[in-house]
């Protein structure tokens, strides 16, 4: 799996797709490809690993808490039935019904929250994550011609202001000088994209405004989204100048 570190004025970026990758595939096998455009030093390294242990821990919580969701189900559902009946039953209490069903609730939500700290902290897991921590600390790092080429596109945009940004973007004038290789390209861009999603939740909706191309209208969209802190603007326009800017 290919790794970008991206240099940037401020935070770098560390762009992968590993957040939406298979967990399945998060095994022995996993191997990691950091590009960069020139070499990294050890703070830097650190940043990988860390963004890489920090995206696959979350990968394997949903992936576990999916595997053993049905399991959790029954176990939940059969407490919370034998709670019910014994509390119906066993117990005499003067409010039937009401009194029944909240501890039985409680109980089966107890047991629930056990039983996934259980599945966090099982066997498998632990393989898992130590498969995933392996692969990391053995992390290939490369030097890239292609990353050079972005960041300095990325640092020519800070030659620009908010508001000739926005115009930019909504013009279709966001291009790179230089042509990437095609499947560099898209694996770049998916990384970068899933990155704008996790920063701004609403990014599909900025997109989608952009190729409308309404000018001004969408200038004032995007000035209006950066002021309230949800857009990069400048991650957006790198965005749109490795698609071609293809706003039809």
């Amino acid at each position: 799996m290919n790794v970008y570190y991206m240099r940037r004025r401020g935070v770098p970026l560390v762009l992968s797709s590993l957040s939406q990758e298979n967990a399945e595939k998060l095994d022995s096998n996993l191997s990691f490809t950091v590009l960069s455009s020139s070499p990294l030093g050890p703070d830097e390294k650190d940043d990988v690993y860390r963004s890489l242990l920090s995206d696959s821990h979350i990968v394997l919580l949903k992936w576990i808490g999916e595997k053993r969701y049905i399991p959790r189900l029954f176990a939940s559902a059969f407490l919370f039935i034998v709670v019910y009946f014994i509390l119906s039953v066993v117990i005499p209490d003067p409010v039937p019904v009401v009194d029944e069903l909240v501890f039985a609730f409680i109980a089966s939500a107890l047991l629930w929250v056990l039983l996934s700290r259980m599945d966090e902290k099982s066997q498998l897991m632990k393989e898992r994550n130590k498969a995933v921590e392996d692969a990391v600390l053995d992390s290939d790092f490369t030097i890239s011609s292609d990353m050079r080429d972005i960041e300095e596109y990325y640092d020519s945009l800070y030659s620009y202001s908010l508001l000739e940004t926005a115009w930019m973007i909504a013009e279709g004038r966001c291009q790179l000088s230089s042509s990437l290789s095609a499947e560099w390209k898209d694996d770049f861009t998916a990384a970068l994209f899933l990155h704008l999603k996790a920063s701004d939740k609403g990014i599909m909706k900025t997109i989608k405004r952009c190729k409308e191309g309404q000018g001004e209208k969408t200038v004032r969209f995007l000035v209006h989204q950066v002021t309230i802190g949800g857009l990069d603007i400048l991650d957006l326009a790198l965005y749109f100048a490795l698609t071609d800017n293809n706003l039809t």
